[in-house]
């Protein structure tokens, strides 16, 4: 339908979920991501724009009775 074809090609042309949702007047956020599968959009690859890495086996972090001791909360 027309409603489906304009919300997938929103998509296709880099809108955000939340601009969409607002452009179509959904109230729920899961009716707007509904159409990400149908527009073939690639919501998995969005982390990997993030710039971040997460540390690996312990690095850079701290115990939560570390975290009392340093900050006293």
């Amino acid at each position: 339908d027309l409603r489906a074809t304009f919300i997938t090609q929103l998509f296709k042309d880099g809108a955000s979920i939340a601009e969409v949702q607002a452009v179509v007047g959904h109230t729920d956020l899961k009716t707007t991501q509904r159409y990400l599968r149908l527009a073939g959009v690639d919501v998995k690859g969005v982390i990997d724009k993030l710039n971040f890495t997460i540390p690996s086996d312990g690095d850079n972090v701290i115990s939560f009775r570390d975290r009392m001791e340093i900050f006293g909360t």
